[in-house]
């Protein structure tokens, strides 16, 4: 997040101590990326290692608000690497992308190998569509938008309606003991994914899926009283906690969401 910040700032303001620090802080966060141990998360030995989808399609995002701030050649470099390294997370059949890999980079038949998170999974789809745009890779985007379609069909509650947080890929029971709240910012990132891949497309599945999640969000998390989101409700739609701020929900996927899709829209 303070990445973003530090490159909107040099864009708004053009002041060089803003470049150098997004670029600093880019550095140090490859260097996290590749010594995970530096944050304190120590390989423990007999740990399964694994490959988690946070990595590239939180870094590939990053990559893009670098645009203009890095080399040419270094952000092109580091965008198609980003974009192979997420797309190798697809599940090729279920077309929705698993949460983590084995070492080798396959999945396997463990619960975090059969692990999705409905929410990771559409949101990578629009970090993608908007770095296969930058790069001209518009071969990619079939594979994207079945992706998209393919995260919401299998991620959303078809009897109580809403994203799950978690799901199994077999169908099994998700070790996550939330793995059927629904939070805000899957259905945040849902309206935003929806609202590119309609204008993208003119395709009225997505516009339909659009206002289903649309209605979904607002009236359940959506304060009508008092402003903002409440971000966490049970499986049936119910407020869980009150609280709008914490650990994990801040003052940045509601905004961001809205203003992205706003912004979208006005193409049409």
């Amino acid at each position: 997040f303070l990445l973003l910040a530090l490159a909107e700032m040099y864009r708004a303001t053009r002041e060089e101590i803003y470049r150098e620090e997004a670029i600093a802080l880019l550095n140090l966060i490859e260097q996290f990326i590749s010594e995970p141990e530096l944050l304190g998360r120590p390989i423990l030995p007999g740990a399964r290692a694994t490959r988690n989808l946070a990595i590239p399609m939180i870094y590939l995002n990053l990559i893009e608000e670098m645009d203009g701030i890095l080399d040419e050649e270094d952000l092109k470099v580091k965008r198609e690497s980003s974009i192979h390294e997420t797309l190798a997370h697809l599940d090729p059949d279920l077309k929705v992308f698993r949460e983590n890999l084995d070492e080798n980079g396959f999945f396997n038949d463990l619960p975090e190998g059969r692990l999705i998170n409905p929410g990771h999974s559409i949101e990578a789809c629009w970090f993608l569509l908007h770095a296969a745009g930058r790069c001209e890779l518009p071969e990619i985007w079939v594979t994207i938008l079945e992706a998209l379609q393919g995260s919401l069909s299998l991620g959303w509650d078809h009897d109580e309606d809403g994203l799950f947080y978690f799901i199994d890929a077999d169908g099994k029971p998700p070790r996550q003991l939330e793995w059927s709240m629904k939070l805000w910012w899957p259905h945040t990132e849902a309206l935003y994914a929806l609202a590119l891949a309609f204008t993208l497309t003119g395709d009225h599945s997505f516009e339909q899926w659009h206002q289903r999640i649309h209605e979904y969000a607002f009236t359940r998390f959506a304060d009508e009283v008092d402003g903002e989101w409440f971000g966490y409700c049970d499986r049936y739609g119910k407020v869980t906690h009150r609280l709008k701020g914490g650990d994990y929900k801040g003052c940045f996927h509601v905004p961001r969401a809205l203003l992205y899709t706003v912004k979208v829209l006005e193409r049409l």
